[in-house]
């Protein structure tokens, strides 16, 4: 009660000291060429203090009626799905209305207790990019090879590196893994990788996709020595180690949460979600918010 008496107080003090003031500034504009306006000039700045004291109390007044009377104060919910955080979204990140796909039960991962027993064509689309460059090395490091991997980060382009020796002082060639689902590398792919192996100036340069290669890219690769493996080849090599190394080579590619995507920034996983207005999918990270294009077998509703 006390509270409201002393709104009215402050609403009915800045009323008046309105009305001194606009009633002096009127007369002012009459009685021009009366006597009384030499000394009624000299209340005129009064008059305009009158004037903005009396706006300034009639506005504290008002301001807290308002808020009584329901207005919504709360923060606006970031478009981005989040409700634990207002960060702006970065520019890269798609705009519009966006849906947490998990929340909403509209996507679910596969059921780890269907993971695969055997191994087929059909397993590369169901394992996300880190898992097939997690496969991608084991399998080369059980021919023989003497690899190493950075598991998240910027890699230069570079996705498995080859040593001579288990030093790994020596760099003898470079790996890059595509596990793209109904995409085929193309040419430009093929010639961005042929640049990095002359700039390593390496004798040994691989370039593994779970899909296929468009045939200049196969031509371009073959007139500077590059190795193409898509996914029936790759398919094919994993089929002929013995069923111990298979099994092993499958534990790999599924560990963990295989279907999720790994953030190529910080390595959290990320979320699948909706964009509604332009109707896409994407995938994106709730760490660092950075953000991932969904492969073809990802886009269905």
């Amino acid at each position: 009660m006390a509270h409201r008496r002393k709104t009215k107080s402050l609403g009915e003090m800045g009323a008046t000291l309105l009305a001194i003031g606009v009633g002096v500034l009127v007369a002012l504009a009459i009685l021009k060429t009366s006597p009384l306006t030499i000394m009624l000039q000299a209340l005129r700045p009064w008059a305009w203090l009158a004037v903005a004291l009396g706006a300034f109390l009639l506005g504290l007044h008002v301001l807290p009626s308002k808020r009584d009377n329901g207005m919504d104060w709360s923060p606006v919910e970031p478009v981005f799905g989040s409700r634990r955080s207002a960060r702006s979204r970065p520019a890269d990140q798609p705009s519009g209305v966006l849906i947490d796909d998990d929340m909403r039960n509209r996507w679910r991962p596969p059921d780890t207790a269907t993971r695969p027993t055997a191994w087929t064509l059909a397993v590369f689309d169901r394992i996300e990019w880190r898992r097939f460059e997690a496969l991608c090395e084991t399998l080369l490091q059980h021919e023989g090879h003497i690899t190493s991997a950075q598991a998240f980060g910027v890699d230069g382009g570079i996705d498995i590196r080859l040593y001579s020796d288990a030093s790994k002082a020596q760099l003898t060639g470079i790996v890059q893994c595509k596990n793209w689902s109904g995409r085929k590398i193309g040419e430009v792919q093929i010639r961005e990788f042929l640049g990095l192996k002359t700039d390593h100036q390496v004798t040994t340069a691989i370039y593994i996709t779970s899909s296929t290669f468009m045939p200049a890219a196969q031509e371009l690769a073959s007139r500077h020595g590059l190795t193409l493996l898509d996914g029936s080849r790759l398919l094919h090599r994993i089929q002929a180690q013995p069923a111990e190394v298979q099994q092993h080579l499958l534990a790999i590619a599924t560990e963990g949460d295989f279907s999720r995507a790994t953030c190529v920034n910080c390595g959290s996983k990320m979320t699948l979600k909706t964009n509604t207005t332009r109707g896409n999918r994407f995938w994106a990270c709730g760490r660092c918010r950075h953000t991932l294009p969904t492969r073809q077998n990802e886009r269905g509703a």
